[in-house]
């Protein structure tokens, strides 16, 4: 390749970019300096914004995950609270189960020797 010939390109191209930075700031009334201000900044704005919202959405999915979280952890003591309530019933059955038993057997016994 022939270098000299890449160089002009490219000092022509250089040209092309320098002229229109200098035709962007004299709309915002300025010259070059400020027409690369406002090409930057309308490059770097966006990529900010992108940022800013990709870090919104990452708190509010931190935040749904400490939300779901605390739930299950809620719904786990509600589980065992469940559980344990289950249990007390369950021995309460048991105990007026045996009593019902104890009481029926102490009148079967009672009316068999009443007939005796």
């Amino acid at each position: 390749m022939d270098t000299k010939a890449i160089n002009r390109f490219a000092d022509i191209k250089g040209n092309q970019v320098m002229d229109a930075m200098e035709a962007i700031g004299r709309i915002f009334g300025g010259g070059k300096n400020t027409g690369i201000i406002i090409s930057l900044s309308a490059v770097i704005l966006p990529i900010i914004g992108f940022a800013i919202h990709e870090e919104a959405q990452k708190s509010e999915q931190e935040e749904k995950d400490r939300l779901y979280q605390e739930a299950i952890l809620r719904q786990d003591g509600e589980i065992k609270a469940l559980k344990t309530l289950a249990d007390l019933y369950n021995e309460c059955q048991t105990y007026y189960k045996e009593v019902l038993d104890a009481v029926l057997n102490s009148r079967r016994e009672n009316s068999s020797d009443e007939q005796v």
